[in-house]
């Protein structure tokens, strides 16, 4: 059933639904919720993504507490269509993380009628993975292109740091999280110095225009001949990110700045269950994202930064926004199931185990989750605290800066 019938399924069972969006609980609008047998019962149709669908359980969750709270049972209708093994498997594996004996406990139903989930993927024969996993293992061996290097003693400036993703073919040059320039070393050392892509329409967003006036200075493509004058054309990149820039105060690209302050340690992450030292990313340098896979048939998914406390890995999915409203409180829910999915793939996928058991000493069966949010404290406790029950169910933490580091870097970006 798509959205349409499932809506209609669940009125013809309920009497009365709700779909449109409460700003007291913002469940998905495409979310109808009502009782069916004094069931407090939700449904979403097969015709949207598989990533809404599965994020439709954290929504189902934290409205049937806020509107039936103590109750026993919360019913889930999931509509057939093209993604239901994907969802299927993706619920599988955020039921089986969920804590035992919790209330509401899910029934979940496929077009109005009962059935079970698939076992919980392990991604055992994934070659995906496994080539994932091998290029990962190289990338201790990996040695840094001379001009790479070169650019980096030029630009010399800290926020100016180089990723190296797994799955290409290149070296991304990045200036607060925001990538600059990439360089290709595999045939002949060359660089490309750019900042987006104008949209399908041909243009530009107001930012995109402002990085490519700072970048004029210097050729898109370069070599090591034109170090000095791609340097200075990233600079202007670099004063453009920080306090009164232009490229700060249209806040370009937040989620990656927040990450890049993350990642070199000026944005402490400190779980509430740990006392002492703060979490560090779990690779050194040069960053890249961790890739996973959330269902068999999925594509690559990165998490956005792989910590570490000891021998445990963490997993942090970082949420960026200035305030609670219009819909947040949904916005940083859906990042439960996406940390929780996350967290089972390290924990369960062998291959992942061995690499970060025999490369980096770490323990990937402990795997932790957190959601990182880099925002105020909402003005009503109530979203924070559900946010939190919903959390706490799959044993997330939430984690959010003081509001004295958090004005400190609003300070900056304004």
């Amino acid at each position: 059933m798509n959205t349409n019938k499932i809506r209609k399924f669940l009125k013809d069972k309920c009497g009365h639904i709700e779909y449109e969006l409460d700003p007291k609980s913002d469940p998905l609008p495409s979310l109808p919720r009502g009782e069916w047998d004094r069931v407090p019962t939700a449904g979403i149709g097969g015709d949207l993504r598989a990533k809404a669908q599965i994020s439709s359980l954290d929504d189902a969750i934290d409205w049937c507490r806020v509107k039936y709270r103590g109750v026993s049972v919360l019913r889930l209708v999931i509509g057939d269509g093209n993604f239901r093994d994907k969802v299927f498997e993706a619920l599988a594996t955020l039921l089986a993380a969920r804590r035992p004996g919790l209330k509401p406990s899910l029934e979940i139903m496929l077009d109005g009628m009962p059935t079970t989930l698939p076992p919980c993927p392990t991604f055992e024969d994934d070659e995906d993975v496994k080539s994932w996993m091998v290029k990962i293992d190289h990338r201790f061996e990996e040695k840094e292109p001379k001009l790479v290097r070169a650019l980096s003693d030029e630009v010399d400036d800290p926020s100016f740091r180089w990723y190296l993703g797994v799955n290409v073919s290149y070296w991304s040059g990045r200036a607060e999280g925001l990538e600059v320039c990439r360089v290709y070393w595999r045939n002949k050392e060359w660089g490309r110095l750019r900042v987006g892509l104008p949209g399908r329409d041909g243009n530009r967003s107001q930012a995109g225009e402002v990085a490519k006036e700072l970048l004029k200075c210097a050729p898109e493509k370069f070599t090591m001949a034109d170090v000095k004058s791609v340097a200075k054309a990233i600079r202007n990149i670099v004063e453009s990110r920080k306090k009164g820039g232009d490229l700060k105060n249209l806040n370009y690209q937040p989620e990656h700045f927040y990450e890049a302050l993350i990642l070199r340690g000026e944005l402490p992450i400190l779980p509430g269950s740990l006392a002492g030292a703060a979490l560090k990313p779990a690779f050194g340098s040069p960053p890249f994202q961790f890739p996973a896979k959330w269902y068999t048939e999925d594509k690559a998914r990165y998490v956005d930064i792989l910590m570490r406390r000891g021998k445990v890995p963490w997993v942090v999915e970082l949420k960026y926004a200035k305030c609670w409203d219009d819909g947040r409180g949904q916005y940083f829910r859906h990042a439960v199931s996406q940390a929780v999915l996350y967290r089972e793939f390290i924990r369960k996928t062998p291959t992942v185990r061995d690499l970060l058991q025999d490369k980096m000493g770490l323990d990937a069966t402990a795997c932790m989750a957190l959601v990182a949010l880099a925002c105020p404290k909402p003005s009503d406790k109530r979203q924070l605290n559900r946010l939190n029950d919903v959390a706490a169910d799959f044993d997330v933490e939430v984690w959010m800066p003081s509001l004295l580091q958090f004005s400190k870097w609003e300070e900056q970006q304004a």
